[in-house]
C-alpha cells in the first residue's frame, strides 16, 4: 500500500476506536451510541470503496501476511464461572458482524485468568477483522448492559430467566434487523462501483485460501418465549444502531456457528 492509503487506513482506524469507545461508553444514551456505532461502519465502508484497488493489492500479496484472526468474549455470564460455550444469540450477531466486514467466523477458545473460555474467532483482512471484532464487542457489552438494566423490570422479577431470555432474543434479532439494512445498503454502493464488486470476491478467496471455507448452519430456537418481552427486546434492540431504511427480509432463521 502507498504511504498515503496508510495514513488513511490509520486514521479510520482510530477514528473508529473513538466512535465505539462513545458508544461503549455508560453515559451515552441510546441515541448517541447507535450514532457513533453507525457513524464507525459508514468510515469503514468508504475507505473500502474508496481504496478497493489497493486494498485488492495488499490482500494478494505476501501469501496471506496480511491475513490474521481476532478473539472477542461473548457471554452473558458475569463472576468467576467460566464460559464453556458461546450462547445462540452471541454466534447469530457474530456471523451477521463477519458477513458485514468481508469475514469469517467461527467459535474458538481463548486464554483468560479464569483459564480456557469459549469465545468468537473473526479472520479475515486484517482492517475488516480490527472493525469487525470492535464492532462485535460494543454489541455484546450493550446487549448485556440492556439485560441487566430490564433486570429491574417487574417481568422479569415475576417471570425470571424465560422473560430475561425472550428479551435478550428478541433485542438479538433488532440488531440483525438493523445489520440486514447496513448491509444491503452496502451492497448497493459495491454493486455500482466494478473495483468494490471485485474486492469482495478477492477478500473472500484469500480467506478461504489462509483459513478454509466458512459455513454456517441455521438455526430456530424452540424455547419457550414471553412474546410481550420479546417485542420489547427487538424494539431495544433495533434502536442500538442508525436504522435509516426499512429493506424487509425474514430474520427469524439466522446464520449460527457450526
Amino acid at each position: 500500500m502507498t504511504h498515503n492509503i496508510n495514513t488513511e487506513r490509520e486514521s479510520v482506524l482510530r477514528r473508529i476506536q473513538k466512535l465505539l469507545a462513545i458508544a461503549n461508553d455508560d453515559r451515552a444514551n441510546e441515541h448517541e451510541a447507535a450514532a457513533a456505532a453507525g457513524q464507525a461502519e459508514k468510515l469503514m465502508r468508504k475507505f473500502n470503496v474508496d481504496f478497493a484497488n489497493e486494498i485488492a493489492q495488499d490482500v494478494r500479496k505476501g501469501h496471506g501476511e496480511n491475513m490474521t484472526t481476532m478473539d472477542v468474549m461473548a457471554t452473558a455470564t458475569v463472576g468467576p464461572m467460566l464460559c464453556k460455550q458461546v450462547p445462540g444469540w452471541a454466534q447469530w450477531i457474530a456471523v451477521a458482524v463477519a458477513d458485514m466486514h468481508d469475514c469469517g467466523a467461527r467459535n474458538a477458545y481463548m486464554k483468560t485468568d479464569k483459564g480456557q473460555e469459549a469465545c468468537i474467532r473473526f479472520y479475515g483482512y486484517d482492517t475488516d477483522v480490527k472493525v469487525a471484532a470492535w464492532t462485535y464487542e460494543y454489541l455484546i457489552k450493550t446487549v448485556n448492559r440492556l439485560c441487566k438494566a430490564f433486570r429491574k423490570d417487574p417481568r422479569y422479577i415475576a417471570g425470571g430467566r424465560v422473560v430475561m431470555n425472550s428479551y435478550r432474543s428478541g433485542m438479538s434479532m433488532g440488531i440483525l434487523h438493523t445489520i440486514k439494512e447496513m448491509a444491503a445498503e452496502r451492497h448497493r454502493e459495491q454493486q455500482q462501483a466494478v473495483a468494490s464488486r471485485a474486492l469482495v470476491v478477492v477478500k473472500k478467496d484469500a480467506i478461504a485460501e489462509k483459513f478454509g471455507e466458512f459455513k454456517y448452519a441455521e438455526r430456530t430456537s424452540t424455547a419457550k418465549v414471553d412474546f410481550t418481552a420479546y417485542h420489547d427486546g427487538h424494539a431495544a434492540g433495533k434502536k442500538i444502531d442508525v436504522n435509516r431504511r426499512a429493506i424487509g427480509g425474514d430474520v427469524t432463521k439466522q446464520g449460527r456457528l457450526n
